[in-house]
């Protein structure tokens, strides 16, 4: 694809079949081949789009960025959200893990 953003595009489909599966870590995942094009600063090269590309860095850096968004981009975000907004519309409460229960 021509375009790294148009790589979220790939993710909806991959969701409407696994709907178990969080949306933004697939967005992340999809658009993670392109990193190479921002560390050279140019839409150069094709290492971190083979097999081995994905497994050594893509994962990786998959999995950081998405703990990076969980931890200090999202929390902040939402309470922006929540401080600003509160009183035009509901805003849902923080994501909790499904609780199991057993009887």
């Amino acid at each position: 694809m021509p375009l790294t953003p148009c790589h979220a595009a790939a993710a909806w489909p991959v969701r409407r079949m696994l709907p178990a599966l969080p949306l933004a870590p697939l967005v992340v995942g999809m658009m993670s081949p392109d990193v190479e094009y921002l560390i050279r600063l140019a839409p150069a090269g094709r290492n971190f789009h083979t097999p081995l590309g994905i497994v050594v860095f893509c994962l990786p850096v998959s999995l950081l960025i998405v703990a990076v968004l969980d931890r200090w981009i999202v929390p902040p975000c939402c309470a922006a959200r929540r401080a600003c907004s509160s009183r035009c519309w509901p805003v849902p409460g923080p994501r909790r893990a499904p609780s199991s229960s057993r009887s």
